[in-house]
């Protein structure tokens, strides 16, 4: 990494593919975060990037100053398409969310806990003794559970699976046509899919696609094309990031057989669990945000037009907010930023959160596990592991030390 330049220079104070990066983020994005909280690289174009948790509450909390509209992560997705709710600002990213964060609230998914874990044990109880964990369960795991949540027909399901798989892998290894050709093919799947719904709607209270298609936005019916594309955005964006982060909780657990016995003996610990995962192992590193007018922030001048990434994995150990921000504490009660903040918070962070508890409770209850090989890890701008090898064990094979107290790990 070079040395961080003064404030108002312009430098490449990071490489956001610095390898360090990819098994460390905060091995990278602590370092800056002391040094240069807020950086500029030259890749990609040239960008800024903000990394102590207050400075990324105040660029998520400010939509007229940084702005959604040109895009929500860098590098820039080169597939085609402007898609609600996460491509606008207030107001019109508000007309969006009013119709679609109902139907995730909690209130409206007592059935969502049962089923999950339903789903997750089913899965788990097919994956072999040696297991690539990532493509065996957390990815498709994920899937399940976004065509459940959206109700994607089960004749496409498996299509949509596919194809989130495809598109991400395309994305994380830059390849520009698969990732258009993929996109597309999503695009298709959730054409179908809305044109399937305005011949037979389902409840508007219980299908965000219904729910759209039946909305008003300025007095105005959305298109099913627009509504396609909400869909097409909130398929990838529920799948994604969950799955990393059920791989990377997977991972802890896989290196820390005693943290393991702790949890499968306590499992009403697994929520609190999977709370400091989300901030210790946070998916999502290059959201990203445009300056529409000149910013000073953490003592650098950003002209207007500049792509701006909030880097929640350095958020999420800020010490200035998280006392010890390096352990895994289980009775932690800061805030982390993992579902970001502002109007753009993530309206399925209850459905992801149950996700994650279920997912990591059909582990824990299946056998103890153990690395069985290398791990590969996400590049910029997502984190955690697309490849990870466990070995499954029967009862008490993998014994590890005494589990003692849990809620503090300062391994």
């Amino acid at each position: 990494m070079s040395e961080p330049a003064d404030a108002g220079q312009v430098g490449h104070d990071f490489d956001p593919d610095d390898p360090a990066g990819l098994a460390d983020p905060e091995g990278l994005y602590g370092g800056l975060r002391e040094r240069c909280p807020v950086a500029h690289s030259a890749s990609y174009g040239g960008f800024w990037a903000v990394t102590r948790y207050r400075d990324v509450q105040r660029v998520m909390r400010d939509p007229a100053a940084f702005s959604s509209a040109q895009g929500i992560v860098i590098p820039r997705n080169p597939a085609s398409g402007r898609r609600p709710p996460l491509h606008y600002d207030p107001p019109e990213h508000t007309a969006y969310r009013t119709v679609i964060s109902p139907l995730f609230r909690r209130e409206r998914l007592g059935w969502l806990a049962p089923a999950l874990t339903a789903l997750a044990e089913s899965l788990v109880a097919g994956l072999p003794a040696a297991t690539e964990l990532y493509g065996d369960f957390c990815s498709p795991y994920a899937a399940r559970v976004v065509c459940l949540l959206l109700n994607i027909p089960g004749d496409l399901a498996g299509e949509f699976a596919a194809r989130m798989d495809a598109f991400e892998d395309a994305q994380r290894r830059r390849d520009l046509p698969v990732i258009e050709a993929e996109n597309q093919s999503l695009y298709g799947l959730c054409r179908e899919v809305a044109a399937r719904r305005l011949a037979e709607p389902f409840d508007p209270a219980d299908d965000m696609l219904s729910a759209l298609l039946a909305a008003r936005v300025d007095g105005k019916p959305l298109s099913t094309e627009t509504a396609a594309g909400s869909l097409r955005q909130i398929v990838v964006a529920g799948h994604g990031a969950p799955a990393l982060a059920l791989a990377s909780a997977a991972l802890h657990l896989a290196r820390d057989a005693a943290l393991q016995a702790a949890l499968r003996a306590g499992p009403a610990l697994v929520p609190s669990f999977v709370e400091e995962m989300l901030r210790l192992h946070t998916p999502n590193v290059g959201f990203a945000r445009t300056t529409t007018r000149p910013a000073r922030i953490g003592g650098r001048d950003i002209p207007a037009g500049q792509p701006v990434a909030v880097v929640l994995p350095a958020a999420n150990q800020d010490p200035e907010i998280f006392g010890h921000p390096g352990d895994l504490d289980l009775t932690r009660r800061e805030r982390h930023l993992a579902f970001g903040d502002g109007p753009h918070v993530c309206p399925g962070a209850v459905p992801g959160r149950g996700l994650l508890v279920a997912g990591v409770r059909a582990l824990l209850r299946r056998a103890p596990f153990a690395l069985a090989g290398d791990v590969t890890f996400s590049p910029w701008p997502t984190a955690g592991p697309t490849r990870l090898p466990l070995r499954l064990a029967a009862a008490g094979e993998l014994a590890g030390e005494p589990a003692g107290e849990p809620g503090r790990d300062r391994t």
